[in-house]
């Protein structure tokens, strides 16, 4: 039977140290890539920001809070256990149901 040579040690690193060089190299291009498209900004929403509109601390570990994002809003409930959509509020306007205070009569 013929041996089969095997590689030396530089030779496995030099190959390791190149393959770590292409990988970083198409990481980098690819994020470069997804910024010019918008993707990498305000969360990956397509260039709409998350952020928060509202919070009312209902008790020391609960709220309720209104969150926009993308154009719609939503009533979310936050507590110990974990964040529930309590509601879809859509693209509605932040006023109270009864119009802005220099509206009223």
């Amino acid at each position: 039977m013929s041996e089969v040579a095997l590689p030396s040690t530089a030779e496995l690193a030099i190959r390791a140290g190149v393959a770590l060089i292409v990988v970083l190299g198409v990481a980098l291009v690819s994020l470069r890539w997804l910024a010019r498209r918008g993707l990498g900004r305000h969360g990956g929403l397509g260039g709409a920001a998350l952020s928060l509109e509202s919070r009312l601390a209902l008790e020391p570990r609960r709220s309720l809070c209104i969150v926009r994002a993308g154009g719609r809003r939503w009533l979310l409930g936050v507590s110990e256990a974990g964040i529930a959509m309590l509601a879809d509020l859509g693209g509605e306007s932040a006023e109270p149901p009864g119009g802005t205070p220099d509206q009223a009569d």
